[in-house]
């Protein structure tokens, strides 16, 4: 599932304070976006918070894109003869 598809599909869009991260920066800390309630996408149209049907589909399809992420940078597995040398780390 594509991101990009599943937010015109809801009709979200990026929030514009948070820029789509969910928080805004304080000088020392990150405070939770108001706006859009911590998801960081809000309706296109008035600019209003997500439902939570909405919010959950999102989450998922997050979750999903992470997941293929951390699958895509698997550790070396095996015995250390066939281990892959990668940016200087080997894996053990």
């Amino acid at each position: 599932m594509n991101l990009t598809r599943i937010l015109s599909q809801l009709q979200a869009t990026r929030c514009r304070y948070c820029n789509g991260h969910g928080f805004t920066h304080g000088v020392f800390h990150r405070f939770p976006c108001d706006a859009c309630g911590e998801v960081g996408y809000v309706q296109q149209h008035g600019q209003r918070r997500l439902d939570r049907l909405a919010i959950g589909v999102i989450a998922r399809v997050k979750a999903q894109q992470r997941a293929a992420q951390v699958a895509a940078r698997q550790i070396n597995s095996g015995t250390p003869d066939n281990w892959v040398l990668k940016n200087n780390f080997r894996g053990d």
